[in-house]
């Protein structure tokens, strides 16, 4: 059975990086998607998610114009995950691209 990688994500910037590489632009930028959940006893929690989101070419050009933090926005793509080296140990992230 196929699958879709498909992520549609909603929420305010948090931090915004422009890079212009030597063959295209990026934007990695962190996206808070909040929630607000009600409790059995009437009360409300706010939760927030951060998302890493990572931008190519013209779309990291156009946000890179247009986006600062605090500015809502939307995004559609899909999850990639990334094996980072580090000195003390290895770690995994899953933006959506």
């Amino acid at each position: 059975m196929n699958s879709l990688n498909l992520v549609f994500a909603a929420g305010n910037i948090g931090r915004i990086d422009f890079k212009e590489t030597k063959t295209t632009p990026v934007v990695n930028l962190s996206l808070a998607i909040n929630e607000r959940i009600k409790r059995k006893d009437g009360t409300t929690l706010d939760k927030t998610e951060w998302v890493n989101v990572v931008a190519f070419g013209g779309t990291a050009e156009l946000i890179a114009k247009h986006c600062k933090k605090g500015d809502q926005l939307g995004v559609m793509g899909s999850i990639t995950t990334l094996s980072l080296i580090h000195i003390s140990e290895p770690t995994r992230r899953t933006p959506i691209s």
